[in-house]
């Protein structure tokens, strides 16, 4: 799964991380997050959820059920499914 990167709000980044891991791990040393790529397979571990953050919204999600909603998706396949 990839996920582009993002900006958090400035309350939201406050609440959620800390000061030293924004600092190394941000883009800006504030609330701009790189990209990041995870293995669902490897998330995939029942009564787990994950964060996944867009631009304008942030989703909790159990991996479990998104690699069975993307079960039959290819690669390059136009519509792939959208959580909502």
């Amino acid at each position: 799964m990839r996920v582009e990167d993002y900006k958090f709000s400035p309350g939201y980044n406050d609440a959620n991380s800390v000061e030293s891991a924004r600092q190394k791990r941000t883009l800006d040393g504030r609330s701009h997050w790189p990209k990041q790529t995870h293995d669902l397979e490897e998330l995939a571990v029942p009564g787990v959820r994950i964060q996944v953050a867009c631009r304008h919204k942030i989703l909790h999600v159990d991996p479990v059920d998104l690699l069975e909603r993307l079960s039959d998706v290819e690669p390059g396949r136009p519509s792939a499914p959208t959580l909502v």
